[in-house]
């Protein structure tokens, strides 16, 4: 009868050892809600009991289609809630999928060119102008690691050295991301959303575009006639134009802005920094050479203050520490610049090549970057494919 007792209450553990790894198995549950227009999902996400905070990757794929959507979301508390947005058009299946890997983002760097530092000053900038300033100290010599972030959308990452003992010094880094898309290997969620049956006026065979929301098709009905022929002619775009178009935003887009090429026009190459070839560019702009620790910028009897490389704001010695050969445009702004509050004597914003506009001798920033965070709570589905 004693072993019989303890026969069964070693079957009784092995069996809730079972159960809870059955139910218990994976390190989150995902819900999927479908909203009653149509035009929205909500995914809520539970931790288990055990799992520590931790971030998904969600991939979107359409039927039959390439078009597909990879963003990341973090997993904090023990439930959250978001929202993804169908973009107007799309009347394909939806597949989504969620992939899991344990821990934060975390951002880990290496130092090529020390300079007899014990710790490196690191500047990030999030979209809505939060700011995280930190000196880290360095690990095996040269390697330094960020703490756990989160951020949406992207984010201005900045480093320097906390000695400068000179004022064109950088550090020269390595930056690696963590956890990466090769990380995510848990595959803990697949749901199929159907979308053709919603659209009345949906023609079946009728093979339609990502956002396309026209419906192809021809009429032989007399009422209908055929228009002659119209040209339309327009002015191509200059390369620095369809630069600025590109890489500008916000407040940097203004109506009193100086563009000045350096894209087409090689001049700045025969300056030794960019402020020197803008006093040429900008009648009554001048600036003083007696000290470059000291250097000043004047025009129209105004002290300018505020300096932005990339649109990330900068001191005047990183901005006269810059190869020229690496900068695509320059943008003077006149005093008052508003909407910034260093910018009430003018501002000066270099924009450095990049994508086609790229030179084989243009050296990349190893000390300025820009790093993608999560996706917003609520997310529009395809919003990069537009």
């Amino acid at each position: 009868m004693f072993k019989r007792k303890y026969f069964l209450l070693i079957v009784l553990l092995i069996a809730q050892v079972l159960c809870f790894s059955q139910t218990d198995s994976l390190p989150v549950k995902i819900k999927l809600y479908k909203n009653t227009t149509g035009d929205s999902l909500w995914l809520t996400v539970s931790i288990n009991a055990y799992t520590k905070p931790s971030s998904l990757m969600f991939t979107a794929s359409l039927e039959n289609s390439r078009a597909k959507d990879t963003f990341f979301l973090p997993v904090i508390d023990s439930t959250s809630l978001y929202c993804f947005i169908f973009p107007p058009g799309i009347r394909k299946n939806l597949l989504l999928q969620a992939y899991f890997s344990p821990g934060i983002f975390k951002i880990s760097g290496i130092i090529n060119n020390l300079k007899k530092q014990t710790a490196v000053k690191a500047i990030l900038i999030t979209d809505n102008e939060k700011v995280f300033n930190k000196e880290l100290a360095l690990q095996d010599g040269n390697r330094f690691t960020l703490p756990p972030l989160v951020f949406e959308n992207k984010a201005s990452l900045i480093f320097n050295y906390v000695k400068q003992n000179k004022w064109k010094d950088h550090p020269d880094i390595v930056l690696t991301t963590t956890p990466a898309v090769a990380d995510f290997t848990n595959f803990i969620f697949s749901d199929t959303v159907k979308r053709a049956d919603e659209h009345k006026n949906y023609l079946p065979g009728n093979e339609n575009i990502l956002n396309d929301s026209t419906e192809k098709g021809t009429t032989a009905d007399d009422k209908y006639k055929m228009l002659n022929e119209i040209k339309v002619t327009g002015v191509k775009k200059s390369s620095i134009q369809k630069f600025n178009e590109a890489y500008s935003s916000g407040l940097f887009k203004s109506s009193s802005e100086r563009v000045i090429d350096c894209i087409d026009n090689g001049d700045i190459l025969s300056y030794p920094d960019c402020l020197s070839f803008l006093q040429s560019q900008i009648p009554g702009l001048r600036m003083s050479a007696d000290n470059p620790a000291e250097m000043t910028i004047v025009w129209r009897g105004n002290e300018m203050k505020a300096f932005y490389i990339d649109e990330i704001a900068v001191d005047i010695e990183q901005m006269l520490g810059m190869n020229t050969a690496d900068i695509a445009m320059i943008k003077v702004y006149p005093p008052p610049f508003f909407g910034l509050s260093a910018g009430g004597g003018g501002t000066i914003a270099v924009y450095t090549r990049r994508g086609e506009y790229r030179t084989v001798k243009a050296s990349d920033k190893k000390w300025l970057f820009t790093v993608k965070g999560y996706a917003e709570p609520v997310y529009v589905l395809f919003a990069r494919e537009k």
